[in-house]
């Protein structure tokens, strides 16, 4: 896995994003079929 590999991993996968409420990727889509599931 080359560096922008990586980079583009952690920018789009792993960092936080305000536009998702300060949440990584992986945590908003936990959140959403956690409320599916209620």
């Amino acid at each position: 896995m080359t560096f922008l590999d990586q980079w583009r991993r952690e920018y789009n996968h792993e960092r936080s994003h305000s536009s998702l409420n300060d949440m990584t990727p992986t945590g908003f889509i936990r959140s959403l079929q956690k409320d599916e599931d209620l």
